[in-house]
């Protein structure tokens, strides 16, 4: 007899739905699959009611995917002793901490795994220029522990408040200052993970790699197969390169096979940005970023997208730590519904758009260097007056 009873097509592609709950619903986590949570977990930490499957069945997103039960796993044993079950029933999970994905992400018809509230903790190491974080960690409470090393994690995406870093790592997760240097991919150090076996990997170890192959023979093998095919292949070498030079979430990061060579490794790198398809990330070693104690701000308008996007170019070469672009119609809606915007906003040209430019230094005078490089790049570019 099956464990899960499926209510939609697909491992837990969320798809936009009627608001009504499926009448499977009603009766809670259906059987075996409520009993079998339960001998693995205990009763406190499995989810069954219709009440709780209606409230994890929508996240940030727009659409609604209803889960068969919700597991809360507090420590990397547990955790490993339901990936153990799920993968000897078939049942798929999904996990989720913050819930702020914007595409579903967060969403399953199978068993949601709660990884919030025991997942929480971080250890500033080395001075600040290293932090050791849990996966339930929010992002900005991360960086206002490292605030005093004048130090912050790179990613920075818009949800800083609410994302939790193992939806960042998981997500690869950018934002405005973030760029490609300072994502979770280029600044990740070290990984613990659990894998669907119930096997915990440290990265950290020495004997890291040594451990993965003997626990994971096939997938050690595997991962070297791939490796090697990618590499004696020049066009498809540089194709993987160029295409992950550039601000790049689609799929798998397969310059983890260029970047790396060691199958543990590889497989540290290929889960970022994997979206918790891989394995369970319990804890990850990540190193910091300065952060620039004075900054300047400056909002240029431009009178189309293509003259807006011309000088980006040279501005971050000329250092800028943020370009923003903001498209005129977006800014006319934010004067008419956001107290305290631009009046002129309002008036704006609808073909029109603008760059928020950012830079940062250590003091006033390095400001002024930075103003003065941008007013010459600027000026050659034409943007329009401000009113």
């Amino acid at each position: 007899m099956p464990s899960l009873t499926r209510s939609a097509p697909g491992l837990g592609g969320a798809t936009a739905a009627a608001d009504r709950a499926p009448d499977w619903v009603a009766g809670g986590t259906p059987e075996p699959l409520r009993s079998g949570l339960v001998g693995v977990l205990g009763a406190e930490r499995v989810l069954t009611s219709a009440s709780d499957i209606i409230r994890y069945a929508s996240d940030a997103s727009p659409y609604r995917s209803f889960p068969q039960a919700i597991a809360r796993p507090e420590d990397e044993s547990q955790m490993a002793a339901l990936m153990s079950y799920a993968r000897r029933q078939g049942v798929p999970l999904v996990f989720r901490a913050g819930g702020t994905s914007l595409n579903g992400q967060s969403q399953t018809d199978g068993v949601l795994v709660d990884v919030r509230s025991g997942w929480r903790g971080i250890e500033v190491l080395e001075d600040g220029t290293a932090a050791r974080v849990r996966p339930g960690t929010i992002l900005g409470h991360a960086n206002r522990a490292l605030a005093a090393s004048g130090r912050k994690l790179g990613p920075d995406p818009a949800s800083t408040e609410i994302a939790t870093l193992g939806g960042v790592i998981a997500n690869n997760s950018g934002g405005m200052r973030c760029g490609t240097t300072k994502d979770a991919y280029s600044t990740l150090r070290s990984l613990r993970f659990v894998l669907p076996s119930g096997t915990t990997i440290d990265t950290a170890d020495p004997k890291a790699a040594e451990r993965f192959a003997a626990a994971e023979p096939e997938l050690a093998a595997g991962l070297e197969r791939i490796r090697d095919e990618i590499r004696s292949d020049g066009d498809l070498r540089e194709r993987i390169r160029r295409k992950f030079e550039i601000k790049n979430t689609t799929g798998y990061r397969l310059c983890a096979f260029l970047d790396a060579d060691e199958p543990v490794e590889i497989f540290q790198l290929l889960l970022v940005g994997s979206e918790g398809t891989l394995a369970f990330v319990s804890e990850a070693t990540m190193e910091t970023v300065p952060v620039p104690p004075v900054t300047t701000l400056a909002w240029v308008h431009f009178p189309s997208i293509a003259a807006a996007t011309a000088p980006v170019g040279e501005l971050v070469r000329a250092g800028a730590t943020a370009v923003e672009l903001m498209v005129a119609p977006a800014l006319m809606v934010a004067a008419h519904s956001i107290p305290g915007a631009p009046e002129y906003w309002k008036e704006l040209d609808p073909d029109s758009a603008a760059l928020l430019v950012e830079f940062g230094g250590e003091e006033a005078g390095d400001l002024a260097g930075a103003e003065a490089s941008a007013d010459r790049i600027l000026e050659g570019h034409q943007p329009l007056a401000s009113a």
